[in-house]
């Protein structure tokens, strides 16, 4: 069951992706669900890497499509990411505490929030 639901989230993940990036979907060369929980929730933790494998941004959202949209109008970085990892969280103080974590301890080149102990 958890496999199916995994694959599902990851296939409505790529979607998304290529509706909302139209044009530029060619710069992101590759999607990934990192999924460690059986039953995943709305509540999203993404990653976006450029193509020397450098973190540039962590982040979450429970519109995916909504907030990538908004880093690909207002962000000069866009067009760096090559490379995003995604993880579902059931619960969102859960993906909230693992952004915080990653934000400190993997010090994403773009992020601001999080980043002082």
């Amino acid at each position: 069951m958890a496999t199916k639901q995994n694959s599902y989230i990851k296939n409505k993940v790529v979607s998304l992706l290529k509706k909302m990036t139209y044009n530029n979907f060619s710069s992101i060369t590759s999607v990934i669900m990192n999924n460690n929980y059986r039953n995943c929730g709305k509540t999203y933790l993404y990653r976006f890497y450029n193509k020397n494998k450098e973190l540039l941004y962590v982040g979450i959202s429970n519109d995916l499509q909504m907030r990538i949209a908004s880093h690909r109008s207002t962000k000069e970085w866009w067009d760096q990411i090559i490379y995003i990892k995604v993880s579902a969280y059931h619960r969102r103080f859960r993906a909230q505490k693992a952004e915080k974590h990653a934000i400190q301890k993997e010090k994403p080149k773009y992020n601001i929030a999080c980043s002082v102990v």
